[in-house]
């Protein structure tokens, strides 16, 4: 798929043509398939997203059972979030993506090196004998682990000391779900966790939230374009939410937090579908973990790069702080 971009920093913009998302993921049984219907017409473009806009692609959207989606932006923004200092962030791991391997294998990946460093195996009580399903990271620095069960425990990410939460599982049938943290309002200090179902039976698909206080669920809505489909979750600290759609092929979605509404999308031809997922949105741009690899998508030039193809164990999450870049650092 063809698409525009248009990047514009300090009133000078650069127009590309080129080829056609903070957050975790999931180990799968079987890989998702298509069936989300043929392309939309080539319709206006849409409204952009809460952030200024930096990056923007006219997209036309996929068609659905009830008529095609129009074009729409699919946008990266520039928001006043990811400062830290006196906002609730842990300055030591707003730098880092934190990778969750699916037998508890535990890694720090740095984006500005491109460097992976493994700290160990999670070691959470009463699962010696469970696998891990996907993770998120909220801005202090601690890590929400899903196991394949529906158990959450936290860890610290600085020194993997694992604790149950009193969380029960299977709320509205979400017994399986990708995470994703995303600031309430850009630059806001405060955040909400957002769950998509993965392989779960109805009423447990679709977009919800998680209070991180009660550790209450409650379900929002299935995703109307992408009805049925499971998805990892990542957010941003100028309070986008972004999906990465097990679909034929993969797609990467900005989703509505509000109603599941898919904003806009992107289809990623060059991201091949695993049986397990994750991504991270990092200073600009998408890491995309597939199988044991992870590659790099930038949104403004649609370039996707393999950063490494083995990293020893296949991902099943993968999480970053809303306190991190939301463009590059200089």
């Amino acid at each position: 798929m063809k698409q525009s971009w248009a990047w514009g920093v300090a009133g000078v913009v650069v127009v590309a043509a080129c080829s056609g998302v903070v957050g975790a993921c999931s180990a799968s049984p079987n890989v998702l398939t298509g069936g989300g219907g043929g392309d939309g017409g080539g319709g206006p473009a849409g409204a952009g997203g809460s952030g200024a806009a930096v990056a923007t692609s006219s997209m036309g959207g996929m068609g659905g059972g009830a008529g095609g989606m129009g074009g729409t932006d699919f946008t990266v923004g520039v928001g006043p979030g990811g400062t830290g200092g006196g906002d609730g962030c842990d300055d030591e791991t707003k730098g880092s993506i934190y990778i969750l391997g699916q037998n508890k294998e535990f890694a720090r990946f740095e984006p500005e090196t491109q460097s992976l460093t493994v700290m160990g195996a999670l070691q959470c009580p009463g699962q010696e004998f469970g696998t891990t399903f996907s993770m998120s990271v909220d801005r202090q620095g601690v890590a929400w682990v899903l196991f394949s069960g529906g158990q959450i425990y936290h860890v610290d990410t600085k020194t993997l000391v694992c604790t149950a939460t009193p969380f029960v599982p299977c709320q509205s049938s979400f017994c399986q779900f990708g995470m994703g943290f995303v600031s309430d309002a850009p630059g806001a200090t405060e955040e909400t966790l957002y769950i998509s179902g993965v392989y779960n039976p109805s009423p447990g698909l679709g977009l919800a939230k998680l209070d991180t206080k009660t550790l209450t669920l409650t379900p929002i809505a299935d995703y109307d374009l992408l009805a049925g489909k499971g998805a990892e979750l990542t957010g941003t600290g100028d309070a986008r939410l972004f999906g990465y759609f097990q679909d034929t092929p993969v797609r990467l979605a900005e989703i509505d937090k509000s109603n599941a509404h898919i904003v806009s999308h992107d289809d990623l031809i060059e991201v091949p579908s695993g049986t397990s997922w994750a991504f991270a949105f990092w200073g600009g741009s998408f890491y995309i973990m597939s199988g044991t690899g992870i590659r790099k998508y930038e949104p403004m030039s649609q370039i996707t790069t393999l950063i490494n193809g083995n990293v020893g164990f296949n991902i099943v999450g993968a999480g970053v702080s809303t306190c991190a870049p939301v463009i590059e650092p200089e």
